[in-house]
């Protein structure tokens, strides 16, 4: 497994950020984890994903800062602490089925990620909403075995 708490390099940017045709639906990936901790300098999303029969399938994602969250299907608020709300739309992803892990609700935050929301899938796509008290820069990595697609927004 590449090392997740280490730095992944590259810069970090203000968003939005896109990857990997945003928005394609072809439902191949199970979400099997949402986790966040704190790093020097930046707090970090790893948002996990489980093998499918293609084994190299990517995930479509949106990362942006909005006013207002709003659920993919019904186009509810989301309401999450904090003065900044980051929305993060991820396409390609399957539904859980049976005892397949079903990491959705809140996800325990860090210091610069006061509330975090993940909504599971509808009609392959699922939503991460991240609550913070400031705005800052955002990067965006992918890393492999287990394919994982990682958020750090810097707060120093």
């Amino acid at each position: 497994m590449a090392d997740e708490k280490a730095d992944t390099g590259g810069e970090f940017a203000d968003p939005p950020a896109t990857g990997n045709d945003f928005p394609q639906l072809n439902a191949s990936r199970l979400v099997t984890d949402v986790r966040a901790g704190d790093h020097d300098g930046f707090s970090r999303l790893v948002i996990e994903f489980g093998d499918d029969e293609k084994k190299d399938s990517r995930v479509g994602y949106s990362v942006e800062y909005v006013d207002e969250a709003v659920s993919d299907g019904k186009g509810d608020p989301i309401e999450v602490d904090g003065d900044k709300t980051i929305d993060i739309q991820l396409s390609g992803v399957k539904m859980p089925e049976g005892s397949d892990p079903q990491p959705f609700g809140r996800i325990d935050g860090t210091s610069a990620f006061k509330q975090i929301e993940s909504i599971g899938p509808f009609e392959g796509m699922s939503q991460i909403v991240i609550g913070l008290d400031s705005q800052g820069p955002v990067r965006v990595t992918e890393l492999q075995d287990p394919y994982r697609i990682v958020v750090d927004v810097k707060t120093k």
